[in-house]
Order: structure tokens, then sequence, then C-alpha cells
């Protein structure tokens, strides 16, 4: 009776393992995980406040609470196609380095404060031409990091993207830019950019 008993926890702990991306897991050694000097793609992160098509990669200040979300845009620059989407790294296809104003690795929210919309693995087949980038194309993800990092202390945050060159989990690394984020009291004054 005890065994019957145990298999539900066990099955609610892997639930709650693999639903919730891959956030912090790791961030230092994404850290230390070597640059590719040619890469295949760029990364560009962003602030997405209302204009889906609008690329917003200054210093952004908002109102704690008042997230949007945040876009990346994956580019082939090589000249050949390339998978649109990883298989190694968190949601998306990427990893996220947050980090305070002191350069502290900020962590996830708890799993049960955390609202998945799930993310585009599978969204295309595998080995279909909708599954790859040709040279020159772009795929951008909306991504709620300001729902899965515990960014609610006012203060200044850095955020940055990485993904794999391949579906290999030791293969280097592409980083996006580094966005810069200052986050203001909820009751405070409205920021004006």
């Amino acid at each position: 009776m005890k065994n019957v008993c145990k298999i539900p926890l066990l099955f609610g702990a892997f639930v709650a393992a693999f639903s919730q991306p891959t956030l912090v897991a790791g961030q230092s050694e994404l850290s230390k995980q070597i640059v590719a000097a040619d890469p295949p793609f760029a990364l560009t992160i962003s602030y997405n406040q209302q204009n889906p098509s609008m690329e917003k990669t200054a210093d952004q200040v908002v109102k704690n609470g008042q997230w949007v979300s945040f876009r990346i845009r994956k580019t082939n620059i090589s000249n050949y196609e390339i998978a649109k989407t990883s298989h190694v790294g968190g949601s998306y296809g990427y990893d996220f380095e947050v980090r305070d104003g002191s350069g502290n690795l900020v962590g996830p929210k708890k799993p049960n404060e955390v609202k998945l919309k799930g993310d585009d693995r599978g969204a295309a087949a595998s080995g279909t031409k909708d599954a790859v980038l040709q040279p020159g194309e772009s795929k951008i993800d909306f991504v709620p990091l300001g729902r899965w990092f515990n960014m609610s202390a006012p203060g200044t945050y850095t955020i940055q993207a990485m993904a794999h060159t391949t579906d290999d989990p030791n293969s280097d690394v592409v980083k996006s830019n580094i966005l810069t984020i200052t986050v203001l009291p909820a009751d405070g004054p409205h920021p004006t950019q």
C-alpha cells in the first residue's frame, strides 16, 4: 500500500520538474561556456512594450508589476540553413542570465508563481522546412521573463539570452546583447522614456 501512495508523489515531482523552463539551472556554467567564434546566428534581446514589430534594445525603465514581455530575435547569419530552435537549453531553446545591480545572479520565481504559456518546440515538424531558418531569415519569440525571474525588487537588472549552436549541450553558445532594465516601485511615479 505504501508503494502505491509513492507513485502519485513521484509523478507530481516529475511533472513539476519538467513543466518549468530552465531558467537559472547552471546560470554560472552558462557564463563559462565557450562563445562561438564564427556563429551561424545572431541573437538580439529587446523589451517589447506595445508594438511587436519594434525592437527596443536601449535601457528601459518599468514599474514593478507592469512587465509586458521580452522579444528575442534569432537571425541566421550563415550561408546555410539552421534549426529554428535548439533542443538543448531552456524554454524556446534559450537560456537566460539575469543579474541584479550588484552583479548577483537572480533566481527564478517559485514554480507555483510561474505561469507558463508554453514554448514553440514542436511547433514545426522536425526535418521540415518549417523547422529551419534560411540564410538571412529570422524568427522572433516573445518571452515573459518578468514572470519567470524574481525581478520584483526595485533596482537595475541585466538580462542576456544564450543559445547553443547545435543540439549538443557541450556546443559553443551564441550570446545576445545585454539589456538593462530599471524597475521602479509599483506605487512610484510613471517612468518616462
